[in-house]
């Protein structure tokens, strides 16, 4: 198969009928699962909560090649994945959500060897995968969210790992999984045509699924709309 002239491309499925690209704007709350939300009234059974709770999935694959002046490596990578999603319901104005996400190797180049010429390794193609060990393409799999969510009318406070859309932060990433954080996020909307959002967060996870890149101790910020 020659690799000359393809560009990406990227199919994504959810089990449940719709389908979905992991695109979105800024503006949009952060709906990577894009399931149906919860809108049940608080209960006061916590094991009902996780029964009636909401379970959802999706698949992606994604095919990325780089075609390099002559004289240099090209490269090429098709990876696939899926994950779930669970979502209590309201517990006391509670909730809890965890998902994982894993990935597979289903045909690439050798990422293992460098460039003849450069010397360097290949960089895009490897960021589908564990771009810390270029060997690795069996156990590529994550936690991406495990927080639990205080809901107060329209407002909420959410701690943990999780998944947010901002502009420095966002779900605009062009990799198998986007960027997920740890930390304290708040949203209020009680004010009329205006909504505050604040969040203070430690070191995040970034694109490539297996990898923790620190940006600094601390990251606090704060936006309104």
């Amino acid at each position: 198969m020659t690799l000359k002239h393809f560009g990406f491309i990227l199919v994504f499925f959810v089990f449940w009928g719709s389908s979905f690209a992991q695109h979105q704007e800024v503006s949009e709350k952060p709906d990577i699962w894009k399931g149906r939300e919860n809108k049940a009234n608080d209960t006061s059974s916590l094991l009902s909560d996780f029964n009636l709770g909401h379970t959802e999935g999706h698949f992606r694959y994604f095919f990325m090649a780089t075609d390099n002046q002559a004289g240099l490596t090209d490269y090429y990578a098709n990876a696939a994945g899926g994950g779930i999603r669970l979502e209590t319901l309201k517990y006391k104005a509670f909730q809890f959500a965890v998902s994982g996400f894993f990935v597979f190797n289903i045909g690439s180049s050798d990422f293992s060897k460098s460039d003849s010429t450069t010397k360097q390794f290949n960089r895009y193609e490897l960021s589908l995968f564990d771009i810390e060990n270029h060997r690795n393409f069996k156990d590529i799999d994550r936690l991406e969210e495990l927080h639990l969510k205080y809901n107060y009318k329209q407002s909420f406070a959410r701690i943990g790992r999780q998944l947010i859309n901002t502009p420095f932060i966002n779900l605009q990433d062009g990799r198998m999984r986007p960027t997920s954080v740890e930390g304290l996020w708040l949203e209020l909307n009680e004010f009329r045509k205006v909504k505050v959002e604040g969040g203070f967060y430690t070191p995040f996870r970034q694109e490539a699924p297996l990898v923790g890149i620190t940006q600094g101790n601390r990251l606090a910020f704060f936006q309104w709309a």
